[in-house]
């Protein structure tokens, strides 16, 4: 596994570049805490790094090795930090059995997700995108304009570690990641915690949240909504502490933070009114700011989070016109498929009571958010308890707060709720309530009890999720059987035959199919929602479609019958392809394609 060699020369690398800034703010923080605050900064500096040698063209291994190679050389003073103070682990065997079984419980979920974090990427999303651009980054040496994929002009920030990650070794160091991310939240959650509760709260917070079902769905992928949930609670956490301290270093940091999370995803500006809430009644109503300074500290904050994050806007300015596209009004109209498709509704009824009821709904229906495990119930059962407490701690005060402002916002786009951001708020207050719960006796029973049962139901969701990743990732199975026991008709034997059978200057037109990782081929998306190069509406007959694909020089089209109508799952949703659309290849490939390959449904024809 030189995946992970790789992976700790990098890790060390980054949290030493996040070091030498965090010695800068003068921070009194513990061991552990610095690590959080400083992998943070310093993945996202990588991440830059690895984003502007895109931008001129040096995308190349040799370069990014170098690049990691001169920072260690220059970072002995925070290596040595990191390799003396991690002596403090021994402290463990003090602990009690309780605490004890749930730094258990935490260390055999890390060691499962980083065993599933070796296994091919094939979620839909990563294969699609997430890693498929990264992928073409990677071949080309340079962040080149994707017109074939609408999501190409995102903020793109974390998935820059992904571009790494394959120009390194593969793309299970790109998975790693995810996983560094996920791990160093539930770090970040104890840490937070720490400082206002016991140890067997911040560990029972810490738990409940990285035993989540879509962490376990999500942390071993390169999907990266763990990522950005990351940077979004970095981000209350260091605003917290500038609550308490009034030191303008921690004011700095959290605006660094909600900056990087929103150079890595659009859905991360949901947050951001909810912080400068926050600020606002913190300045105004507690240190009796005038309204002037209100506003201007107020505007720093949000100027100098999207400083941090203009490199990304001013890129999709540049290839768009549109610094948030495809949201911009400018091109709102030409996007509105992708918008609807993407963040639209999802046949939800909007009132006072579905509000009220919403947590129910996304816990026990949701599957209608796009969500394949859901939360668990964990939330659902304890954080509206914090109604019944006679006393609620300030801090808990202001995470529901947070929370709940955070979810007005999102509650106007369904789909948005099924994001991971507030649950590590949610998660300490839970842990909270079930801690005080724990003292009184007579229900102390019956808190283990469901605690327990949700631990256990949450590993056996895990073993749902991934165990079909294990026998890979044990070097039992080849890449062609995993992908091909998949039920998800990722057409992986077809792509594989083009991948060793055509010449490497083939260009292939993806039509009813999306997953473009797969392909180490040039190709072209056909999906109407996800590209602008092939108007279908502009094309009448197959011999417009021919002229049309030799003028994007394709060489051979790949099939996917099996998936062409997704959009019909949903008669809300908009359809990606028509029956027209499918019947004007049909009559291309009858005078212009010859069969190659063909397997259940998927097909691959040479353009004649």
């Amino acid at each position: 596994m030189i995946e992970l060699l790789y992976f700790t020369l990098i890790f060390f690398a980054a949290f030493s570049l996040g070091k030498k800034i965090i010695n800068k703010f003068k921070l009194s923080s513990s061991f552990l805490e610095i690590i959080v605050f400083s992998s943070a900064i310093g993945l996202g500096i990588f991440s830059y790094i690895i984003f502007f040698l895109g931008i001129v063209g040096m995308l190349y291994k040799i370069a990014l090795l170098i690049i990691i190679l001169v920072i260690l050389i220059l970072s002995k003073n925070e290596i040595l930090y990191f390799i003396l103070n991690f002596k403090n682990i021994r402290k463990i065997r003090k602990l009690g059995k309780i605490s004890f079984m749930l730094i258990v419980v935490l260390c055999i979920f890390a060691f499962l997700n980083l065993i599933a974090s070796f296994s091919p990427p094939y979620l839909w999303d990563e294969v699609a995108y997430n890693i498929a651009l990264p992928k073409i980054y990677a071949k080309y040496h340079k962040i080149i304009p994707i017109d074939y994929e609408i999501r190409s002009n995102f903020p793109f920030n974390i998935n820059m570690l992904f571009t790494g990650g394959l120009l390194i070794a593969n793309a299970h160091l790109s998975k790693l990641f995810m996983f560094a991310y996920g791990t160093l939240l539930a770090a970040a959650i104890f840490t937070f915690s720490r400082r206002y509760f016991s140890l067997r709260v911040s560990l029972l917070a810490a738990t409940i949240y990285y035993t989540m079902p879509m962490i376990s769905n999500h942390i071993s992928s390169t999907y990266i909504d763990i990522g950005v949930a990351f940077y979004v609670f970095m981000s209350y956490y260091a605003l917290y502490l500038w609550f308490e301290s009034h030191k303008q270093s921690w004011f700095l940091l959290s605006s660094i933070m909600i900056g990087l999370s929103i150079a890595s995803k659009h859905t991360a500006l949901y947050y951001i009114p909810a912080l400068l809430i926050l600020i606002f009644y913190n300045l105004f109503f507690c240190l009796k700011k005038n309204m002037f300074l209100t506003f201007k500290k107020t505007s720093f904050y949000l100027l100098l989070a999207f400083l941090i994050a203009s490199p990304w806007y001013i890129k999709s300015y540049l290839y768009t016109g549109d610094p948030i596209f495809p949201f911009g009004q400018s091109l709102i109209s030409r996007n509105q498929d992708f918008i609807s498709y993407n963040f639209g509704e999802v046949d939800i009824q909007r009132s006072f009571l579905d509000f009220i009821t919403k947590f129910w709904d996304l816990t026990m229906h949701s599957s209608k958010y796009a969500m394949l495990l859901g939360f668990g119930p964990i939330f659902l059962a304890f954080v509206p308890l914090v109604l019944l407490m006679k006393r609620v701690d300030r801090v808990i005060k202001y995470l529901l707060v947070y929370s709940l402002i955070s979810f007005i916002a999102w509650y106007f786009n369904p789909q948005g709720l099924r994001y991971l951001m507030i649950y590590p708020m949610l998660s300490v207050a839970s842990a909270h309530v079930i801690g005080s719960l724990c003292s009184i006796r007579k229900i102390r029973w019956l808190v283990g009890l469901a605690l327990i049962s949700t631990l256990l139901f949450n590993s056996i969701l895990w073993f749902g999720a991934n165990l079909a990743k294990l026998p890979y990732a044990f070097g039992f199975e080849s890449e062609q059987e995993f992908y091909s026991k998949l039920k998800d008709h990722n057409g992986y034997n077809v792509f594989k035959y083009a991948n060793e059978n055509l010449p490497k200057s083939s260009n292939l037109l993806l039509f009813g199919e999306v997953r473009g990782y797969l392909s180490n081929l040039d190709y072209i998306k056909s999906d109407p929602l996800a590209q602008k190069v092939i108007d279908f509406s502009k094309i009448s007959n197959g011999e417009d479609m021919y002229k049309k694909l030799m003028q994007l020089q394709i060489t051979h089209v790949f099939i996917n019958t099996n998936l062409g109508f997704l959009g019909r799952t949903n008669p809300n949703l908009p359809v990606r392809y028509t029956e027209r659309e499918f019947n004007l290849m049909d009559e291309t490939l009858k005078t212009h394609g010859r069969l190659m390959f063909s397997e259940k449904g998927v097909y691959l024809y040479e353009l004649v």
